[in-house]
């Protein structure tokens, strides 16, 4: 009690620093007769009895990790700073080193990963990947970091960190045009970088979406021309790097140009304009590479209309990309959005997405969840009002799935309460605890999806989210069996207090079955807050957050929806994953003949298997007749009946 006495002292003491005129706020909601809307539907969380010793599955709290040199190790919330690797069972948190707390790091630039191999409890650390370039003035900004395991290993000292950064210039270099990759084994005796410099165009050189997919290591590239939040143009870039006896060869596609909106200045528009809204550009890929989506928050040039997802799919691993349609002015789009969004002077709502993340589920489709506003125009009619939104509009977060012939479904997640903080914050830690820190994940077997992001609770500070707690949304990637959105932090020892936060993107089952716990971690302790005024140079704190926990839900996948009104069971294949040979129970009330046919994750058919006539109990082999590595699917017909279930061939 002391302890939570002596924190809420401190808070009040920095927020009070905080202190200067304020304006009456006149927030107004949106309340329309026909509509039984409230502004937010978040509950609280469960209340956790805090146990220091030991948090995993017990309560919601702090482990610490280590002290990074700066804030840009954290800055951008597209970087994947965490990563869990669920063939070793291994947490990683990769950033800038701290030169005045490791002996590893003799000067600032030098980035380090930790790993956790007891799920966040105790962690161990660091291993240099990323090395200072040797010129004076450049330093590693902006990292990304995973662990990578190579094809049939099972040794966590044989796997390798990996990271990509951007690199920051000398003074007089102009613009920041080049990158840098690093990696080396955990046991740390098998160090390489790779730096690319002068790589051909005049622009910043931004990366997201790195992770490990199959044997390579994947990202995005945003390829712009021009000044900074100034461009002319931009294009889309994926990358990927092969894995050879301990080195990474690393592979740039021919950039995907993208036909954005020019406003009158000549300057493309997307969301990065904006400080703040830095990113919103993303890459996400399916278990085993084939299908991947791409997207940048903007305005296209057809279009016209205000900021949203300008998608691309890949159905072969990304040989070639094709544009995805994203409506939002169909009738049953914007009867949606009708009881969130404002109508504007043409007399359609039209969304002003500026924040964005995303998962592929197991049938393929993307599962984006978008942060919107209202629009205060179109771009085409009332071109001078592009970029303004209504600040007295409560934003909302949707989930949007999306496939090749774009909107598949729409579902509303919830509201949120604040606004990114204003130019003029009362430090930088205010300013850059950027955005909402909107995370997608999904489980290991893809079928449950997961949004977590933060938000202060109640109206403070002309609505900045200046004590931000954090939420949480899951969902069934098929139906749409949901929970409520939870503040998970509300009455912890930290609560108010979570700025920069991360989630990775995979989240690990509980031994007894029942909770998804999602590795999340968090930085800038309450010092380090109103202390700290280089963004660039005062370190800060790394910490893991344990307790961030989501029912299991039960997510069935049959091609009805529910397998109980079915007149026979079908049990998950043994083994799975399996290379040659797997076999399913099926178990029947009725007589009839079975067959099984094996597709693939865009639904063609592979091939079939006439299984014969069941009278009770029968078991059915189905082997991998050279099928690729990958996820399939089985579906198991019956008479009339059928239902599917999903196989994982390595």
């Amino acid at each position: 009690m002391k302890k939570k006495l002596l924190f809420i002292l401190v808070f009040s003491l920095f927020l009070g620093a905080f202190a200067q005129e304020k304006a009456e706020l006149n927030y107004v909601k949106k309340i329309q007769d026909s509509y039984d809307v409230t502004p937010s539907k978040k509950i609280n969380a469960p209340d956790f009895v805090l146990n220091q010793s030991k948090a995993i599955n017990e309560d919601v709290n702090r482990v610490y990790v280590g002290k990074a040199g700066s804030q840009r190790s954290v800055r951008r919330d597209e970087n994947h700073v965490i990563s869990y690797n669920s063939e070793l069972d291994v947490i990683s948190i990769t950033f800038i080193l701290d030169p005045e707390l490791y002996p590893q790091a003799d000067e600032m630039g030098v980035i380090g990963q930790f790993y956790s191999t007891d799920r966040g409890e105790t962690w161990q650390g660091p291993v240099v990947v990323r090395e200072k370039p040797e010129e004076d003035g450049v330093e590693n900004y902006y990292p990304s970091g995973i662990i990578y395991n190579p094809s049939g290993n099972s040794d966590l000292s044989s796997a390798y960190a990996v990271s990509q950064s951007t690199i920051l210039p000398n003074p007089s270099s102009d613009p920041w045009n080049s990158k840098a990759f690093g990696s080396n084994k955990i046991s740390g005796d098998d160090y390489n970088d790779y730096l690319f410099e002068e790589v051909g165009y005049d622009g910043y050189w931004n990366q997201f979406g790195f992770n490990q997919i199959g044997d390579e290591v994947r990202g995005l590239n945003m390829v712009p021309e021009g000044d900074w939040a100034a461009f002319t143009s931009i294009a889309l870039q994926p990358y990927s790097a092969d894995f050879d006896n301990g080195a990474f060869e690393w592979n740039f596609s021919t950039p995907e140009e993208l036909d954005l909106w020019i406003d009158g200045d000549g300057e493309a528009y997307w969301i990065g304009k904006w400080v703040g809204r830095d990113g919103a550009t993303e890459i996400a890929w399916s278990d085993d590479g084939q299908i991947g989506y791409m997207w940048i928050l903007g305005i296209t040039a057809e279009e016209g209309t205000c900021s949203q997802p300008v998608l691309f799919k890949t159905e072969d691993a990304g040989d070639s990309w094709d544009e995805v349609e994203v409506d939002f002015f169909t009738d049953e789009a914007q009867q949606f959005f009708d009881p969130y969004l404002f109508t504007i002077h043409t007399g359609m709502m039209i969304p002003y997405v500026y924040e964005s993340a995303g998962v592929v589920d197991f049938k393929g489709d993307l599962q984006m969840f978008m942060l919107a506003r209202s629009c205060s125009a179109d771009a085409i009619n009332y071109s001078d009002s592009v970029g303004f939104i209504y600040n007295n509009d409560y934003g909302h977060i949707f989930n949007i799935t999306f496939d090749g012939n774009g909107v598949k479904e729409m579902m509303w997640v919830d509201s949120i309460l604040t606004d990114n903080p204003g130019q003029d914050p009362p430090n930088y830690a205010g300013n850059t605890g950027w955005q909402h820190r909107i995370c997608a994940s999904k489980s290991v077997d893809e079928e449950q999806v997961f949004v977590t992001w933060i938000d202060s609770r109640e109206e403070i500070e002309e609505n900045w989210n200046l004590e931000p707690d954090v939420f949480g949304w899951s969902k069934c990637a098929l139906q749409n069996i949901h929970t409520d959105p939870i503040c998970f932090t509300e009455g912890t020892l930290y609560e108010k207090f979570y700025f920069f936060t991360y989630a990775a993107d995979r989240a690990f089952k509980s031994e007894d079955g029942l909770t998804y716990t999602l590795p999340y971690m968090q930085t800038v302790t309450p010092g380090e807050y109103t202390s700290n005024t280089n963004a660039s140079g005062d370190p800060v704190t790394i910490s893991y957050v344990t307790g961030i926990e989501f029912p299991v839900l039960d997510c069935p996948i049959g091609i009805n929806g529910i397998e109980a009104n079915l007149s026979f069971e079908v049990s998950q294949n043994n083994p799975n994953p399996f290379s040659t040979i797997t076999t399913v129970d099926i178990s029947s009330s009725r007589v009839d003949k079975v067959s099984i046919e094996v597709s693939n994750l865009m639904g063609q058919s592979i091939y079939t298997i006439d299984a014969g006539v069941i009278n009770g109990n029968m078991k059915v082999n189905i082997p991998a007749k050279d099928l690729k590595t990958g996820v399939y699917f089985y579906t198991v017909t019956i008479g009339n009946e059928s239902v599917t279930k999903k196989m994982i061939v390595e």
